[in-house]
């Protein structure tokens, strides 16, 4: 063998990556990884609250709206709490939609017949 053949085949030995050099490098990340995510302090976050007011004094439309709260709370597990406000309570039912465009509701549940004057 020349010596610039000798010299090359060294040269690969140190660039490969054995089994064993693999799984060492593999065991740190996932140990530095794991490290990282125990260490790290669990933040409580409170539940995002939104503001929906309903057009309905009462009737079915009512108990619709508050089903389809109960059910919504209930799937977000605490991370989201809609507040269903009763007719009026904010606004006028005809200044709902101009109330959630401005931010002052976060929602509103009532007829679309109101939307064709805007």
């Amino acid at each position: 063998m020349s010596k610039k053949t000798a010299k090359y085949s060294k040269s690969v030995k140190k660039d490969v990556v054995t089994r064993r050099k693999f799984m060492r490098g593999t065991a740190v990340v996932a140990g530095a990884a794991a490290a990282s995510t125990l260490a790290a302090p669990h933040i409580a976050k409170a539940a995002t609250v939104l503001k929906v007011q309903a057009a309905w004094g009462g009737g079915i439309f009512l108990e619709n709206a508050k089903s389809y709260v109960n059910r919504v709370n209930k799937m977000a597990g605490g991370g989201l709490k809609i507040d269903l406000l009763s007719v009026n309570s904010v606004v006028k039912t005809s200044q709902m939609q101009d109330a959630v465009h401005r931010g002052v509701l976060d929602g509103a549940h009532y007829v679309p017949a109101y939307w064709y004057s805007k």
